[in-house]
């Protein structure tokens, strides 16, 4: 049996994703066992423990002196990576001890393991790390709900995305949502899914409601009650974009819901055009246009919606995924240590973990008082607490 110690910060949905997969996986194969720990907690006897040691985002300094200290007692570290962090859009905190921590860590790895294939190529010739792995989501079959033919009275339309998205929002949609309730007001409805943009709802002829964020679990479940018809995914075309995953295709496709996306990586991977869903060039224009064709084509969306379905099943299924993931990372199912060792102490390692965290502290309320004083200052502040009381129900449910 192999050992696998999956370290990590924050629970964020991509922790929740990655610790459903080895949950599956280590039921999947008895050969695998699995200890899920945020590092802070993470003791000597963790460490001596593991045959495998996977980071999830390690950008900190922290991960790479935990990936050193593994490689001396012959742990296999592996990482996992799901945005291009060393390449942060300039509206967010990007600081530079972090990036050094996540260059370090990838140094320290022997396996770099991520969603997106721009990201293993990047990562491993820029830090000489000759194996990666692009590792997709494993989606269970019985967690695929195809939409129910209830025939809604009005062509239900979602927006589903985090609070930093609105700017998308306001860039593509929005300032075509005037024509677009001109033109098809009395025959759809809009819902937003965790964010919240400016919107008066009486200024329309189309019903527009808003759903505040919620723990993940509860947004599947919201997802499937509401019985949407067709979602929207705009995002822009640029580097840090382009590494992202698709995850949208595959929230939208779960629950027979038609996905309009922008035609960029990484939607692009995985999206036919009118085959499984829809590609748009990013101007408002062609979102309007796009839109209304699919509205209007009924034909289209159920095509649509059986092909994206049939991609989940055969591209995503949970067995195929695994298997695949067992075959690309071998360690994963045999020890390769021949005996327990005693490792060394931890302490001085979360010690400057701590200050590490009190110098982010610092330097994003700096950022924020630049961007927009005090008042983004406390915007920054209300965003994490919002995200620690999210992180804090999503733990109660597990």
């Amino acid at each position: 049996m192999a050992n696998i110690l999956c370290v990590y910060e924050n629970v964020i949905a991509t922790v929740a994703i990655t610790e459903k997969f080895f949950h599956d996986l280590s039921n999947y194969d008895n050969r695998i066992a699995v200890r899920y720990i945020p590092v802070i907690k993470l003791k000597k006897q963790d460490i001596s423990w593991c045959d495998i040691l996977y980071m999830i985002r390690p950008n900190n300094e922290c991960f790479a002196r935990i990936a050193k200290l593994a490689h001396q007692y012959g742990v296999t570290v592996a990482f996992f990576l799901d945005d291009d962090l060393m390449n942060l859009p300039k509206a967010h905190a990007d600081m530079p001890w972090r990036k050094k921590g996540l260059a370090n860590a990838t140094r320290n790895s022997d396996i770099i393991v991520s969603s997106s294939p721009l990201i293993c190529k990047k990562y491993g010739e820029k830090y000489n790390v000759l194996r990666t792995v692009i590792q997709d989501t494993a989606v269970p079959s019985s967690k695929i709900k195809k939409h129910v033919d209830e025939k809604n009275q009005k062509i239900k339309i979602v927006y589903s995305a985090g609070i930093a998205h609105k700017i998308l929002f306001d860039k593509y949609i929005k300032p075509i949502l005037g024509d677009l309730d001109k033109r098809l007001g009395d025959n759809i409805s809009l819902t937003f899914m965790g964010v919240h943009p400016d919107v008066n709802p009486s200024e329309y002829k189309m019903s527009i409601t808003f759903v505040n964020p919620m723990p993940f679990d509860a947004y599947r479940k919201r997802m499937e009650q509401e019985n949407f018809d067709i979602g929207l995914a705009p995002l822009d075309s640029t580097d840090f974009t382009k590494c992202k995953y698709f995850n949208k295709f595959i929230e939208y496709a779960m629950f027979g819901v038609v996905g309009v996306y922008s035609n960029t990586e990484p939607y692009t991977f995985v999206v036919d055009h009118k085959k499984n869903g829809i590609l748009v060039d990013n101007k408002p224009e062609d979102w309007l246009n796009a839109i209304c064709e699919v509205v209007g084509n009924v034909n289209l969306i159920e095509n649509c919606r059986e092909s994206s379905y049939e991609t989940l099943k055969k591209r995503f299924d949970s067995v195929t995924i695994m298997n695949k993931f067992i075959e690309d990372i071998p360690e994963i199912i045999r020890e390769h240590r021949s005996k327990q060792v005693e490792v060394n102490t931890l302490f001085f390692i979360k010690f400057r973990y701590f200050i590490s965290r009190f110098g982010d502290w610092l330097y994003k309320s700096l950022f924020y008082f630049k961007v927009g004083g005090i008042r983004e200052v406390v915007k920054g502040i209300k965003r994490r607490i919002n995200t620690i009381r999210i992180e804090k129900r999503e733990n109660s449910l597990s």
